[in-house]
């Protein structure tokens, strides 16, 4: 069960999108950290408070609700949160016991050699750490490895293809019998049968050499992968020219803002010639509610303003998320030991790319684009002011309306009613309401410039969705390349397909100007018929049954071997998946066996500490200092096996609160790279203030990892 969207109402709102392995949620006030560990923990027991949101099960999303966490039978009492109290060795002190703290670690990267834990002073393992217990981990971990690699060897040599070449053979053969069949019938016949004239021997031949030009071709065209369109090419080559014109262009005016002040003009030109009518009050008008309505379409732009988050289009949010990715990873080796002033090159080419990227976008820093682009930071009394002015808006138009369409005649309520609708298209393209008088000009001023880099990126991402492969910087040259293939593939095809065509016809026409030419010949002999065994016909129809069987067995061969490689690979599907239970069973066993006269735990997990015990917790100190590094590491591990399938609801979120504070950089990598691996099978929401564990959690990237912030809390708070 992974959760996936989660909001928040009451005196705290938020709402997350929650990614499906790894969240962290950076929150710098102790107190809100607390109340969002017991707001989660609570969800697992059915209790919702102020949440809401969805949750998904096996790929079905269901709506957050008591009734669906109590039908997934999840035990009541179950904890899913682990805290550094929780770690073996941890100890809660009093705050005036508390030692100088040790020096906050900068750098949590999962490259980090976990083996170097030793060299900690502080961090030494327990004596009482099983190293035997951590040797069989060591040993399911490979073993599950091993099956995972020769599944995807098994995989790989799967062959689709069979089937259908086995069915081409058998139609080949069926063909084959019912010639040899057509031909013995001929042959053993009562009609008197000659030898073949030069005439029949002739035709023959150029039968057998169009029908093996017919087989070659048709097995050629059955070899080559299926053509795309040609409608489907001209739409990318349409695509690829649009492309080079928008990288030659310049900025110009808008082609749809040029229509619509034409058609602006052309109406202008009705409403003269219509004459007054009995014209109502016009735009300038000081009319009440004329007054009226163009204060609330004041009011409207200001509110609009106001509650507009940042807008930024798919292709550009792309852009930007690889680019600050490039920079991260530029980051990483630029800071590694005996990086060179290559590595810091690169870095600042990083930078500089997402710095003007974000110039583009309208934002100082990337942090700033989150914050400003998230729907969930949206004033929400900016949202009443929003529609409160649309409202007033409304009212006032209606009244205005009504104004204007006293004493009108159909023709000219008419052209007030088209004036309205193009009043309202010029006011979305401006972003205002423009004056009557004006607005010609203005929509003939509009000025766009074309994004080159938007519409590459759209058509290289067409051209990946047909199976083309694209270079990074070098889409043009790519798609390029990539259309004169398809298309030369699609040509090919299409020769072949017209020569089997024009071979078809010529097999048609041989096979009845040898039937011609045999009845002649049998007409005009007056021998007795040869013996039907030594028939040429015969035999050469017997020589095409046996290719035709052993192409069948052939085909039947490779079936066969296609079957054997799909149980290779249920086999060890089922070996991966014993592998993986055998993993969650190791872990899930305690590092060390009880003694004789220890007493019996229950498995289950602890009920959650009564409210004074919880207050009293969240005032103490934690000291991690008699945290062994592999204690630690079994203890998490063992978590996520206990966790990974409980009632019908399958493995629960893992929830960490800070419990890494206080580790030491070597101590905690392992602990960090193990969750990494595991968020695959348990989803992990960690809650911290640690910017070291957000620089983490961006590095594994936006397909393993997301990452929230949350504002300080306020006085109130």
């Amino acid at each position: 069960m992974n959760l996936g969207e989660l909001r928040s109402s009451g005196d705290w709102p938020f709402a997350l999108e929650l990614h499906p392995r790894i969240n962290v949620l950076m929150l710098p006030d102790p107190a809100r950290r607390q109340r969002l560990r017991q707001m989660l923990a609570g969800l697992m027991r059915g209790e919702m408070g102020e949440l809401s949101g969805t949750i998904w099960i096996e790929s079905t999303n269901f709506d957050l609700e008591p009734d669906a966490i109590e039908i997934l039978g999840i035990p009541p009492g179950i904890e899913v949160t682990i805290t550094a109290a929780d770690l073996p060795g941890a100890t809660v002190i009093d705050e005036s016991t508390v030692p100088p703290p040790e020096p906050t670690p900068t750098d949590l990267s999962p490259a980090e050699p976990a083996t170097a834990v030793q060299d900690e002073p502080d961090m030494q393992d327990a004596p009482g750490v099983d190293d035997q217990r951590a040797e069989e981990l060591r040993q399911a971990h490979e073993a599950l490895e091993r099956a995972e690699a020769r599944l995807a060897e098994a995989r790989a040599a799967l062959d689709p293809d069979a089937e259908e070449f086995e069915q081409r053979a058998r139609a080949h053969l069926d063909h084959a019998v019912a010639h040899l069949a057509a031909v013995t019938t001929l042959a053993e016949s009562s009609t008197p049968q000659v030898e073949d004239s030069d005439r029949v021997i002739q035709i023959r031949d150029h039968l057998t050499e169009a029908e093996a030009q017919r087989r070659d071709d048709e097995m050629k065209l059955a070899g080559l992968a299926p053509a795309l369109p040609i409608v489907v090419l001209d739409e990318i080559e349409s695509g690829l020219q649009a492309c080079r014109e928008a990288e030659e262009a310049g900025p110009g005016p808008s082609p749809e803002a040029v229509a619509l002040a034409d058609r602006w003009a052309d109406l202008a030109q009705r409403r003269e010639a219509a004459g007054s009518g009995a014209r109502p009050p016009d735009e300038r008008s000081d009319h009440p509610a004329r007054r009226e309505l163009d204060e609330a379409r004041v009011e409207l732009t200001r509110a609009e303003h106001g509650a507009r988050p940042l807008y930024v289009s798919p292709d550009a949010a792309d852009e930007l998320d690889r680019a600050h990715a490039a920079v991260a990873e530029a980051e990483d080796r630029a800071f590694r030991r005996m990086a060179g002033p290559l590595a810091k090159r690169r870095l600042e080419a990083a930078k500089q790319a997402e710095a003007e990227i974000l110039k583009r976008i309208g934002v100082s820093s990337y942090d700033a684009y989150l914050m400003q682009s998230s729907p969930g930071m949206v004033d929400p009394e900016a949202q009443h002011q929003l529609v409160e002015a649309k409202r007033r808006v409304a009212a006032a138009e209606s009244a205005w309306a009504e104004v204007q369409a006293e004493g009108r005649s159909p023709q000219h309520r008419a052209l007030d009613d088209e004036l309205a609708a193009l009043r309202s298209q010029a006011a979305n393209l401006l972003g205002r309401q423009p004056h009557d008088s004006t607005v010609e000009d203005e929509l003939r001023s509009i000025v766009i410039t074309p994004q080159p880099g938007e519409q590459w990126a759209a058509l290289r991402s067409r051209v990946e969705g047909l199976g083309g492969h694209v270079v990074t910087g070098e889409e043009r040259p790519s798609i390029e390349a990539w259309l004169k293939d398809a298309r030369a593939g699609a040509e090919e095809q299409a020769e072949l397909r017209r020569v089997l065509s024009v071979l078809d016809r010529r097999v048609d026409e041989l096979v009845r100007d040898l039937e011609a030419a045999r009845a002649e010949d049998a007409a005009a002999a007056s021998a007795d018929a040869p013996d039907p065994e030594q028939d040429p016909a015969r035999i050469e129809a017997h020589a095409a049954v046996t290719a035709a069987e052993e192409a069948l067995a052939e085909a039947v061969a490779r079936a066969g071997a296609a079957t054997a490689a799909r149980g290779d690979v249920e086999t060890l599907e089922q070996e991966v998946r014993k592998a993986e239970a055998h993993l969650a069973d190791v872990a899930a066993q305690p590092s060390t066996p009880p003694g004789p006269d220890a007493p019996v735990v229950d498995s289950s997990f602890e009920a959650p500490a009564a409210p004074e015990e919880a207050e009293a917790a969240r005032r103490a100190v934690i000291d991690v200092r008699g945290v062994g590094a592999k204690d630690a590491e079994l203890y998490v591990l063992a978590r996520i096996a206990a966790q990974r399938s409980v009632g019908d609801a399958g493995p629960l979120p893992l929830i960490i609160d800070e419990a890494l504070a206080g580790f030491p950089t070597r101590a905690a990598a392992p602990i960090l790279d193990l969750l990494s691996r595991m968020s695959g099978i348990v989803q992990v929401i960690y809650l911290t203030a640690d910017d070291a564990i957000r620089v983490w959690a961006e590095r594994l990237g936006p397909d393993e990892a997301a990452v929230f912030h949350f504002a300080p809390a306020g006085p109130s708070s």
